[in-house]
């Protein structure tokens, strides 16, 4: 559409240019056909008005799609940088997603973690606890076996001591007092019952005839008074007592 008018606007230009030309050269020929040539150069000038309107219109169409293809190339642009930074943005999202989840991963393992040492804690207390009472109770335990085996001890002490001063009375009962103060050691067996099958002097007085009497009044006093206990009996299988009449 532009080519056209343009070319419409060279033609009428050079038809103009020749007949100025012949109107100058030949001015009798048109004389009579002046008035028209006047209302012609209305028309071009109308044409060349209009024609200098179409240019500003074109100018300000170009300009108008110039400013559209900038704003579209603006819009295209901006779009591309809103994708880019949404898709920058997302991302950014996923990754700190990942980061939360580690975070909350380590924070669940640093939990599990506290929560097992805290429970070793507890079972390491226990059994300490455990083994504090173990220990406090096997003490005790050991404090009244000690007590009760010393207190069996002692009360088998004083048996035999019983029965050692029983058996000594028992002899001098058998003895002839001789006027002498002497002492002597003897040595006993016996059977189970208390009777006498052996009487030796482990530890003489000086005087064999005090021995001697001594060794007789043990076998008159057979059998021997002796505890029925066995524990205690086995002391009394094999005995020495110091044999010292009053």
């Amino acid at each position: 559409m532009r080519w056209q008018i343009s070319f419409f606007v060279s033609v009428t230009c050079h038809i103009l240019l020749l007949v100025a030309l012949f109107w100058v050269g030949f001015p009798h020929v048109f004389s009579p056909i002046r008035p028209l040539f006047e209302r012609n150069i209305d028309i071009i000038e109308a044409v060349a008005i209009d024609e200098r309107e179409l240019q500003t219109e074109l100018k300000k169409i170009k300009s108008q799609k110039q400013g559209e293809r900038s704003a579209e190339k603006a819009a295209g642009e901006a779009q591309k940088k809103r994708v880019k930074e949404e898709k920058r943005l997302e991302e950014l999202r996923i990754e700190r997603l990942k980061e939360a989840k580690k975070l909350e991963e380590l924070k669940k393992q640093k939990q599990k973690e506290e929560e097992n040492r805290e429970q070793r804690e507890r079972e390491r207390i226990e059994e300490e606890k455990k083994r504090a009472e173990a220990e406090k109770a096997a003490k005790v335990a050991k404090e009244s076996a000690e007590r009760a085996s010393a207190e069996k001890t002692r009360l088998a002490q004083e048996k035999v001591g019983y029965y050692v001063d029983v058996i000594k009375q028992k002899i001098q009962s058998h003895w002839i007092p001789s006027g002498q103060n002497l002492s002597c050691l003897l040595r006993i067996r016996l059977l189970p019952g208390g009777s006498v099958v052996g009487v030796a002097v482990i530890e003489g007085s000086g005087s064999l005839a005090f021995d001697d009497s001594a060794v007789r009044a043990v076998h008159k006093a057979s059998p021997l008074p002796v505890p029925q206990e066995p524990e205690l009996w086995n002391q009394f299988r094999d005995f020495t007592v110091r044999f010292k009449p009053q």
